[in-house]
């Protein structure tokens, strides 16, 4: 009966966002659940261990000047503060466009229904941008950001909301390119996800990420993930999915394979692209480093 809620309540997230638009400024993880901070600040101090983690995503090989990211973050739970802090940064890399994000936040941990948690959240950014003019650089150009969201967990079951660059952030190039604005747009997202077990050493997981920008006149992205884990073994496979007719490179199958021991898991992921983007492209490729500190300080 409680997976049968579970499920129900992932159909109501899903079903009732409307069809609202894209987020274009924000990249989009292959497994955004181990790089949980970039979307939503209420992740931090989520795990009952610390975490340190390191993300490198390249997309579509083969085709100059697509996506190259490098994410590193930092969450800890600590029971003087009653919630957890969480650091990040974030480097990204595209069509003659560097981006970099800071970020810091505090997600306080209010029990309620014995097992249940809710985090409320506020992370302060500085969000970071740097654009190529064949031989000219704007330089680096910086701006004050935030983002926030809440976190609903309960140890197995997660969903979460998070709003990000609530100050809309815009750079303005030097002339004679000032008339070229780069600004970073709302973005709103949905992460959640449950996991099965089965026993001591199996269980299996679904996670689900929606990426919506009330801004633009585009549908949402739409990513599942499904995997397995069974002793230190971790299988998992995705789709991406992006009903937009603009940028449709963002459809794509994903297939993971992870292992995980006790304090360490190391995470790869292939994404193969399914719209005719695939004849210049061997895929994306994606990888993950996860350290687990000690418990609640």
């Amino acid at each position: 009966m409680e997976k049968n809620l579970y499920f129900l309540l992932f159909v109501a997230l899903t079903v009732g966002f409307p069809t609202l638009g894209n987020a274009q400024a924000d990249l989009v993880f292959a497994q955004p659940t181990l790089a949980p901070l970039y979307y939503n600040p209420a992740f931090a101090g989520s795990l009952e261990e610390g975490r340190i983690s390191a993300t490198y995503q390249n997309q579509l090989v083969g085709i100059p000047g697509t996506p190259k990211s490098f994410l590193f973050a930092w969450d800890q739970n600590f029971q003087k503060l009653r919630g957890g802090i969480g650091v990040m940064a974030f480097y990204s890399s595209k069509w003659g466009q560097n981006r970099g994000e800071l970020a810091a936040s505090w997600a306080p941990k209010l029990k309620f229904g014995g097992k249940w948690t809710f985090s409320p959240s506020l992370a302060a950014r500085v969000a970071a941008h740097q654009t190529y003019y064949v031989t000219q650089s704007t330089g680096w150009q910086l701006a004050p950001d935030l983002q926030a969201g809440f976190l609903l967990n309960n140890g197995s079951f997660f969903a979460g909301m998070a709003a990000n660059h609530l100050l809309n952030p815009k750079f303005i190039p030097p002339p004679p390119f000032s008339d070229q604005v780069v600004r970073f747009p709302k973005t709103y997202n949905l992460l959640s996800g449950y996991t099965f077990k089965r026993g001591e050493n199996a269980n299996w997981s679904w996670s689900l990420i929606e990426l919506l920008l009330l801004e633009a006149q585009e549908l949402p992205l739409s990513q599942l993930t499904a995997s397995v884990k069974y002793r230190i073994w971790i299988w998992g496979v995705g789709v991406q999915n992006s009903l937009q007719i603009r940028y449709p490179r963002f459809n794509a199958f994903n297939f993971m394979a992870a292992w995980k021991g006790r304090t360490m898991r190391i995470n790869y992921t292939y994404s193969y692209n399914t719209t005719k983007l695939s004849a210049f492209t061997s895929g994306s490729h994606e990888i993950s480093f996860i350290y687990y500190l000690a418990p609640t300080l």
